[in-house]
């Protein structure tokens, strides 16, 4: 019996095998169209979402239907009922338990009783992963910040070894200022310096994840955590700076000395009697001119010469040199 079971679900797969890569196909027109088909993605644990637009506007819940069912042998035929995410765009998750990389499901849009589309669908062919959780930032003693978050995978889950990240740090006041980090290695950390980023700014962190494997796409980002940056600058970093501001110092002190200077001299030096302008000054000057005239005088004048013996040599004129006598013993 569970021979015969395997040959039938073999031989029913076979059967739909056919519409595993067909994109879907619109059945039957009418009055309700779709302007845009179904687009399907799995977060791969226990939800698919499919996504679609209507040719106008269109209440989901109440006009529409997605059915699925799993290709296999005596599987049960699900019901989803689509609410809008827009006046014309349709949204329906549905519930897939214990999904693996072999499943193929039959998904068939019914407006009442018209079949708009209908296509099969593999989960582990359109993966798109959850997003992360619990997105936490802690201070390091040397001088890093330590980022931590979830896995969004259980450890029996198929993804949860498969799966890695991107880490965006944006500047909360800078939109230029943003960093990107591909962690791929196991483990959801990762170690930013503070050095890296510029002190005193205030940063936010966001994580998605991908898995490679599957060729997924991105998730969601995950909800972002802020800190502010703060760290003692190495001396070497700060040496131009205090440089800067020690030239900076020197020139405004020397600056205001020689203002000084010049105001003390200007205000007080000036105020000081100049001794060359004093009349004293004034007269010793005239004495000196005239003691040299007389000096001058004198080298002209031919002295008289009166020896006791009553003898006379040549005399100048006395009044030319009055004040010549000398007496010859």
């Amino acid at each position: 019996m569970p021979l015969l079971m395997l040959v039938l679900a073999t031989v029913h797969s076979i059967v739909t095998s056919g519409f595993i890569c067909s994109e879907g196909s619109r059945v039957s027109p009418g009055s309700v169209k779709t302007r845009q088909e179904p687009t399907c993605l799995t977060d791969y644990i226990s939800t698919s979402t499919c996504e679609w637009e209507m040719a106008g506007p269109t209440n989901c819940s109440t006009e529409l239907r997605l059915t699925y069912q799993l290709n296999f042998i005596f599987s049960e035929n699900y019901t989803c009922v689509p609410e809008n995410r827009d006046s014309t765009v349709c949204t329906c998750d549905m519930l897939m338990d214990n999904v693996v990389s072999v499943d193929i499901y039959q998904l068939d849009l019914w407006a009442g009783k018209q079949l708009l589309w209908t296509a099969s669908f593999k989960p582990s062919e359109h993966v798109k992963p959850r997003a992360p959780g619990n997105l936490t930032v802690h201070a390091n003693v040397s001088h890093t910040w330590l980022l931590t978050w979830s896995n969004p995978y259980p450890p029996e889950s198929h993804l949860n070894s498969e799966i890695t990240y991107l880490v965006n740090v944006s500047n909360e006041n800078d939109p230029k200022d943003f960093k990107i980090y591909n962690v791929t290695y196991l483990g959801p950390t990762l170690r930013i310096a503070a050095s890296t980023l510029k002190s005193g700014a205030s940063y936010s962190a966001r994580v998605k994840a991908w898995a490679q494997s599957y060729n997924s796409s991105w998730s969601e980002w995950s909800p972002s955590a802020t800190w502010l940056n703060y760290y003692q600058e190495p001396l070497e970093q700060r040496l131009p700076l205090g440089v800067s501001i020690s030239c900076v110092i020197i020139l405004a002190i020397c600056l205001s000395c020689y203002f000084s200077i010049i105001k003390i001299k200007k205000e007080w030096w000036d105020q000081i009697p100049n001794p060359a302008h004093s009349p004293l000054v004034a007269i010793v000057i005239q004495d000196s001119q005239v003691g040299e005239q007389a000096g001058e005088d004198a080298s002209d004048c031919v002295y008289q010469e009166v020896s006791l013996w009553g003898k006379r040599s040549r005399v100048q004129e006395a009044a030319k040199c009055p004040y010549v006598y000398k007496l010859r013993s």
